[in-house]
């Protein structure tokens, strides 16, 4: 696939199978493991999970966000997400969970990328126990770059929160 109408481009590098995906103007290359680490992390943003998961959990959740279903569940999160379909389908924000999944694996790597281009500076915040990202703007007013904090706000699935048994 020629990625010369993507104007800005992520790729996480080639180990094993590879995920492409197109988002507006932006080309995404996903290895499995970044892939796999990224959807996980975008379902505890949304308080989908409440601990790391599993191998076969996190499959089930890749195929979630990749298929918008889970064809062959081979874990206890699949069936949770299956009892819980009605809540997870259902519009938050302009969305459901697979829609928001998909936006924060995406958002993440654009960050990422925005990140290695010097477009984007991150600092941790012991106080929230988290990472803030900031934005380089430049003030024509006193002709200076000031640090924008990068807003990140998320829906929230905690009424159907997944606990691993394991």
């Amino acid at each position: 696939m020629s990625n010369t109408n993507h104007r800005y481009n992520y790729n996480s590098g080639n180990l094993g199978n590879n995920y492409t995906l197109e988002h507006g103007e932006f080309l995404f290359i996903f290895n499995e493991v970044d892939f796999g680490q990224r959807v996980e992390y975008a379902a505890k943003q949304l308080n989908m999970i409440e601990d790391y998961l599993s191998e076969e959990e996190r499959e089930d959740l890749v195929s979630l966000v990749l298929h918008a279903g889970i064809k062959n569940p081979s874990s206890p999160l699949a069936y949770h997400l299956r009892e819980n379909e009605e809540e997870l389908v259902r519009s938050v924000n302009g969305g459901n969970v697979v829609y928001w999944l998909r936006r924060l694996v995406f958002r993440g790597a654009r960050i990422d990328q925005r990140l290695l281009e010097g477009e984007v500076s991150v600092e941790f915040d012991p106080d929230l126990g988290d990472f803030i990202y900031f934005e380089q703007a430049y003030s024509a007013f006193d002709f200076t770059y000031k640090k924008n904090p990068i807003k990140l706000s998320n829906p929230s699935w905690a009424n159907v929160t997944y606990r691993s048994k394991s």
